[in-house]
């Protein structure tokens, strides 16, 4: 899983190396983002909530 790799990473840090990992170029690359990293940011201070439920309330 990738988030593995990343293990210090927060969640909002790891979408972004998500996000620029799966860039190939201006053509092909994941959009409309930017909210997902907002409720990341949000969901920071919330302890307890697994990757899966991160990713979720992102959704």
């Amino acid at each position: 899983m990738f988030a593995s790799q990343f293990p210090e990473l927060t969640f909002n840090n790891l979408l972004n190396k998500l996000c620029d990992t799966c860039r190939i170029d201006d053509t092909y690359f994941i959009c409309q983002h930017d909210n997902m990293k907002k409720v990341a940011d949000m969901l920071e201070g919330v302890h307890g909530l697994s990757l899966k439920s991160r990713y979720g309330f992102c959704l």
